[in-house]
């Protein structure tokens, strides 16, 4: 060996040493890294739930835009527990809104059959009185759980059996249910009985009669004070507001006895003059703005009087109206 051979050498393995990388064998595949085909797998499942997830959004909008009844859609509809619309934060579900509204078809047919002259609603009116019991009732069952206010099975057991009682028999009630409704006596309790008895638990109770009167009070001082103003005549403001069978008269209650009338409103009746009106007067019936139109007296006293009124009642509809107007109403299914 020359002696630059040698200087070469040790000059060589001084420097570290470098590997040189050896060429794969055709026979031997290569392998990604396990880093790598972990994102491939994370990005192709990513890939496949947004396309499953983009599938079900655009089926759920065609479901419910298009009131689609099939078996395959609402089999669908109640494993994604596909909503309606929304009151507030409760969900009305798209499979209660189409059971609720094949039960109300159900009941026009069966009853077309045993009277061919009643007329059924058309279908956008039988959408839109479906949708808005629903409402209603979710609206109500939210006022009920914020008040405490319940409704137990034993209730609607009991109910059901005044049903039974008056129809004969339980069987005779279960018929009647199935042929109207296509429902068993158990959907009927949770979709016509519950809510039927929730409803007379909430306008029964103490608080809410009076959150009741208080709002009528309102109504009544709002229409008292068109009555003054004078710029309508009375029975014309009666036939727009009063709430009883006298409105269409314009509130004339023709000739009455003081005895014939509770006593608040004979009261108030027979201290005015012909042609006063009175104040606001409350009796069970309401709040009452009386006219005096005649009256006769016998002996100088008044004897008969001749009056109209405008009545103002503290009714549920109402109620649940002022109730409707403080909540968010989500409304999707199309009811056109």
């Amino acid at each position: 060996m020359t002696e630059n051979s040698q200087d070469f050498h040790i000059h060589a393995t001084n420097e570290p040493s470098v590997e040189t990388p050896s060429e794969p064998s055709p026979n031997i595949p290569l392998k990604p890294s396990g880093n790598k085909a972990g994102v491939l797998l994370k990005g192709v499942i990513a890939g496949l739930v947004i396309v499953i997830l983009a599938g079900m959004g655009a089926w759920s909008y065609l479901i419910v835009r298009n009131n689609l009844t099939d078996n395959t859609s609402l089999r669908f509809a109640r494993v994604v527990h596909l909503p309606a619309g929304f009151v507030n934060k409760t969900s009305i579900s798209y499979a209660s809104y189409v059971d609720d509204l094949k039960a109300v078809k159900n009941f026009y047919s069966a009853s077309k059959k045993k009277d061919p002259i009643i007329a059924a609603p058309s279908d956008a009116e039988l959408r839109k009185n479906v949708w808005d019991r629903l409402v209603r009732t979710a609206i109500l069952r939210e006022f009920a759980s914020k008040n405490n206010m319940s409704v137990s099975s034993k209730d609607t057991d009991e109910e059901f059996k005044k049903l039974s009682t008056a129809l004969g028999s339980e069987d005779a009630a279960n018929k009647m249910i199935q042929e109207s409704y296509g429902w068993s006596s158990a959907e009927f309790k949770q979709r016509v009985i519950m809510p039927f008895l929730l409803q007379q638990k909430v306008f029964s109770t103490t608080s809410t009669v009076d959150m009741m009167n208080a709002k009528a009070r309102v109504r009544a001082e709002e229409v008292l004070a068109k009555v003054k103003e004078g710029k309508e005549k009375f029975e014309d403001l009666a036939k727009q507001y009063s709430q009883d069978g006298s409105a269409a008269q314009g509130g004339d209650l023709g000739w009455f006895e003081a005895e014939t009338m509770v006593k608040p409103f004979s009261d108030a009746a027979f201290a005015l003059k012909p042609g006063e009106t009175s104040d606001i007067v409350q009796s069970q019936f309401g709040f009452h703005i009386i006219k005096l139109l005649e009256r006769e007296e016998k002996k100088g006293k008044p004897a008969r009087a001749h009056a109209a009124h405008i009545l103002i009642r503290a009714d549920t509809d109402q109620f649940l109206e002022d109730l409707l107007k403080q909540s968010i109403v989500k409304q999707w299914v199309r009811i056109e």
